[in-house]
């Protein structure tokens, strides 16, 4: 069974945990984020593993 990285190990693989975070919500959307859940979490996750497998692939290849 492979093992299935997480968002953490993506985004150090990649060179994302570099990056700093840019908040563009108002002071209302954050706390409504915070009482509802990220809405683009799922979608985040999803978007980066995509990126993370075609990254494995090409650094594989060579």
């Amino acid at each position: 069974m492979d093992h299935q990285p997480t968002v953490k190990e993506m985004e150090r693989a990649l060179g994302l945990d570099e990056c700093g975070v840019i908040v563009v919500n108002s002071g209302d959307d954050a706390q409504d984020m915070s009482e509802k859940g990220d809405a683009f979490a799922e979608w985040y996750e999803e978007e980066l593993r995509e990126r993370y497998e075609r990254f494995q692939h090409r650094t594989t290849e060579c």
